[in-house]
């Protein structure tokens, strides 16, 4: 299973200075996004991040909601990003790359792969890194590097995940739901694969999108 702040469907979206989303800083809301990333969260904590005034809170979250970009949780007082928000979280707003600098970030990507495997304290595995869409092509720069990333749970999974959950809760890591402790170890992988990257793009676990693509597969467990 792939979380949705990890997945970018072949939609590319670029932001640039100055742009506007609900009258909100295109760049400031998409820093929102990735903060809250898949958590569930409060009218007044985004509105806080976002800098938006007490009389203005209701207008500018009642816009991003018409918009397709938050959503209210069932039954509960949170919200949450959706699938379109999310593509405006993993939207760039980074000038294009060299194919020498893509390698190098795919070099890196298979050095934290190898890390995980042999050394983590992790919860899960990496089985098979696999590089699609333009960097596969003919283009001298590339907007950012589609990968696809695919994992499986240690055979100990059931017997440390309390303890892993209990280490992050020390290591000041706060979860807001249960959902988003439950898939703490699947996140936390993916956040360790990327590292910031504003260039890697994890898509999600379905094979026959991948299909559609050339591909190439840069990784495979031993």
């Amino acid at each position: 299973m792939v979380y949705k702040q990890y997945i970018q469907r072949r939609v590319n979206i670029h932001i640039d200075k100055g742009q506007l989303i609900c009258n909100i800083d295109a760049r400031l809301l998409r820093k929102a996004f990735i903060y809250f990333d898949d958590s569930q969260f409060t009218e007044e904590a985004l509105a806080q991040y976002l800098n938006i005034s007490y009389e203005n809170t209701n207008n500018s979250i009642f816009q991003l909601k018409e918009k397709g970009l938050i959503e209210t949780v069932e039954k509960r007082d949170l919200l949450e990003i959706t699938t379109l928000g999310n593509r405006i979280k993993n939207a760039s707003s980074m000038p294009p790359i060299t194919r020498k600098k893509a390698k190098q970030i795919l070099e890196e990507l298979i050095k934290r792969a190898v890390e995980i495997n042999t050394y983590g304290n992790y919860l899960y595995k990496i089985n098979k890194i696999t590089v699609f869409g333009s960097y596969l092509s003919e283009l001298e720069r590339i907007n950012d590097i589609d990968v696809k990333v695919e994992i499986e749970r240690c055979i100990d999974y059931s017997e440390r995940y309390e303890s892993y959950i209990r280490d992050a809760k020390l290591n000041g890591k706060r979860f807001y739901s249960f959902i988003e402790k439950l898939t703490w170890p699947e996140i936390e992988i993916y956040r360790t694969l990327k590292k910031r990257s504003h260039y890697l793009s994890f898509s999600g676990d379905d094979e026959e999108f991948v299909k559609k693509y050339k591909y190439e597969v840069i990784f495979h467990k031993n």
